[in-house]
């Protein structure tokens, strides 16, 4: 009766110590999908620079805009600026807190 119990106590601890390796498996896949997105909002921040400097700022700010939807997660975006430009580009990933980067161009 003793080793039985032995063993329940040691599947428990085991059992217990796999959940823990997993939350924290877990937590490395969230960080790293989070990280993902950061480089593709700077990715797209570089992209739109590019346009910026190539073409007409509100048709080319108006595609991009629709376009961060197929890459973003509940993505928005502002543009301001005359000779320079502020692009804020907002986006929300897994932890619900709303991420923001930030880029200057010049057209």
């Amino acid at each position: 009766m003793s080793s039985f119990v032995e063993i329940l106590i040691a599947t428990f601890i085991l059992t217990l110590c796999i959940l823990g390796i997993l939350a924290v498996e877990n937590d490395a896949i969230a960080r790293s999908y989070d990280a993902y997105l950061n480089s593709v909002a700077s990715l797209r921040l570089v992209n739109i620079s590019e346009r910026l400097r190539t073409g007409s700022a509100k048709n080319e700010y108006s595609n991009w805009d629709k376009e961060n939807a197929y890459f973003l997660p509940n993505t928005h975006s502002t543009i301001s600026g005359a000779n320079y430009y502020t692009i804020t580009l907002y986006w929300q990933p897994r932890n619900n807190k709303e991420q923001k980067l930030v880029s200057y161009a010049t057209p």
